[in-house]
């Protein structure tokens, strides 16, 4: 059986997507109800595709937090039937860890990796509860949730959304298309074998010559989440910043929503993401 926040499918004439559910947040001063499991849980329906030309705006205003929280949760791993998590969606990146766990205002999305046992499932059903605390790096239950799990590494950091407010994008950048790899070379070469496949892939120029790469290091159908890498020689001039900016308006004009994670120790990227109007609404747990 599916427990905790694991994904449950199921299929329906009227939504050509899965159905999900999610636990939500109790509100202060209101006590959880004890009757029912499920009646703690609220039913949501995520789209696998949406229509040509939809606005990432509209998406976005119409998506409360935990529906993007299980819309990332998806375009970030891949899972099994069961609704486990096996490896992250790029599979040269490795499999995925043994817990993943989102945390937002509005509650917490996990998932568990097929290691995991059912017992250790039903534990961590009781420890990752919605709290206050979410913008800090871990749970206050941290110390159970891994000895849950037998031990292990934990590790994590911020997730950035559109704020009101998007930086312009400044200084000359460029899309990088596959007839134009020779521009990446030879400062950001590492980064060619990803055009065509994490588009859009938008590069900051410099003398002919890109000094800054973001791209679409995630790829689902209504998000996409950057990755960004700054040439050090050229590191501190805003030259990130114009290709984090170009790339958010390029993902925004294919009708999704760009997403920017990080990891705590990276606090430049942090006031990267802050500085291209990016707002932090969820934090990241990951127990390897």
């Amino acid at each position: 059986s599916i427990r905790g926040f694991e994904h449950r499918s199921a299929r329906s004439a009227s939504c050509d997507g899965p159905m999900i559910y999610v636990r939500q947040a109790t509100p202060v001063g209101e006590a959880r109800r004890p009757d029912s499991l499920w009646r703690s849980w609220r039913q949501i329906r995520v789209s696998r595709a949406e229509a040509p030309g939809c606005h990432c705006l509209r998406t976005l205003c119409g998506m409360d937090l935990l529906e993007l929280l299980e819309v990332r949760m998806q375009t970030m791993w891949r899972h099994d039937e069961g609704g486990r998590i096996v490896a992250k969606n790029r599979p040269q990146d490795g499999p995925a860890p043994r817990l993943v766990v989102s945390r937002s205002a509005e509650g917490v999305v996990w998932r568990a990796g097929p290691e995991v046992t059912e017992i250790e499932v039903a534990t961590l059903e009781h420890l990752l509860q919605a709290d206050d605390h979410w913008r800090v790096d871990t749970p206050a239950t941290i110390d159970q949730i891994v000895a849950a799990l037998g031990g292990g590494e934990i590790d994590g950091g911020p997730n950035f959304r559109p704020g009101p407010s998007m930086t312009a994008p400044t200084g000359a950048t460029m899309l990088v298309s596959p007839a134009d790899i020779g521009v990446l070379e030879p400062l950001m070469g590492d980064w060619v074998d990803d055009v065509g496949s994490c588009d859009p892939v938008v590069a900051t120029i410099v003398d002919g010559r890109a000094v800054a790469v973001c791209m679409s290091a995630r790829v689902g159908p209504q998000v996409h989440e950057a990755g960004v890498e700054t040439h050090a020689a050229h590191r501190g001039r805003g030259h990130g910043l114009a290709a984090v900016a170009a790339w958010r308006d390029a993902v925004v004009q294919r009708g999704v929503i760009p997403l920017y994670c990080t990891s705590w120790a990276n606090t430049a990227s942090q006031r990267l993401a802050a500085a291209a109007g990016f707002q932090h609404y969820a934090t990241d747990l990951y127990v390897l």
